[in-house]
């Protein structure tokens, strides 16, 4: 296992899981007060491990298709 960012073979993820619950958190509170449900983009992580922290078991997610030209 890496130590140091420069030991990572890249491309790497790396995730400070600390700032990234508490985004989560921000979030869910944000959209609880608004009466919405939270429906991410999860293009961006492209990791199910974070997909599964942001959504949760019952929130939906929002996806794009890119249409063929």
């Amino acid at each position: 296992m890496a130590t140091q960012l420069s030991e990572l073979e890249t491309p790497a993820l790396v995730v400070d899981v600390a700032k990234m619950s508490a985004n989560i958190a921000r979030m869910q509170d944000r959209v609880d007060k608004l009466g919405v449900k939270l429906r991410p983009h999860l293009k961006t992580t492209k990791s199910l491990a974070i997909a599964e922290r942001v959504c949760g078991k019952e929130a939906g997610i929002t996806v794009s298709i890119s249409s063929p030209m």
